[in-house]
């Protein structure tokens, strides 16, 4: 196995996409790629340079461990610090609230 890890990329994918935020979802396998954490940097320039992040709008994501955080960035330098969520943050809370409806759907469609 080589450690180039698929060209130090991740591999995720926006699961929501609104004016005020981006989530992503960390998705691996972690053996074959780096985790959203790790390639921070990348990530938004990646997003970015695909007008899939745009000034204003604010990048959450799920990681590897199943923890939301926030990326905090700018569209010319990039990743800038990684943000704890808090909960009395209205664009954070409708952001957890999002995720966490997605993923009550999903354990719904598993039990089918």
């Amino acid at each position: 196995m080589t450690w180039d890890l698929q060209h130090n990329k991740a591999n995720y994918r926006v699961v929501l996409s609104i004016q005020d935020f981006v989530l992503l979802e960390d998705v691996g396998p972690h053996d074959e790629w780096l985790t959203v954490t790790n390639a921070a940097d990348v990530v938004v320039r990646e997003l970015v340079s695909q007008g899939k992040l745009q000034l204003g709008q604010r990048l959450f994501y799920v990681d590897s461990m199943n923890q939301m955080d926030e990326i905090e960035f700018n569209v010319v330098d990039g990743f800038q610090r990684f943000v704890p969520i808090n909960e009395k943050d209205e664009v954070a809370k409708t952001c957890l609230g999002a995720w966490n409806q997605m993923q009550s759907t999903r354990n719904d469609i598993r039990k089918v």
